[in-house]
């Protein structure tokens, strides 16, 4: 949502596509960057510091893919993320959407855990997979957040990063448990 107020020429798409199925994504090559922002979730607003310029005419390519809402039950959010089939979906949407591209760099975030209540964690995990499946790069920026960088960094740090770790790690959640972060995966598999 954040992105199509920047980038105004990707509202159109809407009109064409007003529902994914679980393996599309919408791809919009070379479009405008409008306005900037600052912020993340609800604390998101308009940079007026950063106003357009057509100096600043830089094509940009634009990967939507819609994340699964876990926002409706926070209480049972944890639980409903860790479930075999809802991981797989949360992959297939990523996968479908990076393997437009080849050997780039993909500038990323905190996919889904805003406004829809997902796990950190567990969506960097899967965006992780899904760029090596397809043979790309992460850019990931984590929003000022310190703590969820510190344990991101350290993460990448320590462990092997193959698609089977990884995916093993997010299947071994215990469910019983409440939250995952890096250390917890990483504890699981060693």
């Amino acid at each position: 949502e954040i992105l199509f107020a920047s980038f105004i020429e990707l509202c159109p798409a809407m009109i064409f596509c007003d529902t994914l199925h679980h393996d599309e994504a919408i791809i919009a090559c070379n479009v405008i960057k409008y306005a900037s922002y600052r912020g993340y979730g609800f604390s998101v607003c308009f940079d007026e510091c950063k106003l357009f310029s057509f100096n600043d005419c830089k094509g940009f390519n634009v990967i939507a893919m819609d994340a699964m809402d876990f926002s409706a039950s926070y209480e049972d959010s944890f639980s409903l993320q860790i479930q075999r089939c809802n991981l797989e979906r949360e992959l297939g949407k990523l996968v479908a959407g990076y393997s437009c591209f080849h050997d780039i760099t993909i500038d990323t975030g905190n996919w889904g855990c805003g406004a829809f209540g997902g796990n950190k964690y567990i969506k960097a995990t899967l965006q992780m997979i899904a760029a090596t499946i397809t043979g790309n790069r992460l850019s990931f920026c984590c929003f000022s957040d310190d703590s969820f960088f510190q344990a991101f960094s350290s993460f990448l740090e320590r462990l092997p990063l193959s698609v089977e770790y990884l995916w093993s790690s997010l299947l071994s959640i215990d469910p019983n448990s409440t939250d995952y972060t890096f250390e917890s995966a990483y504890i699981s598999n060693s």
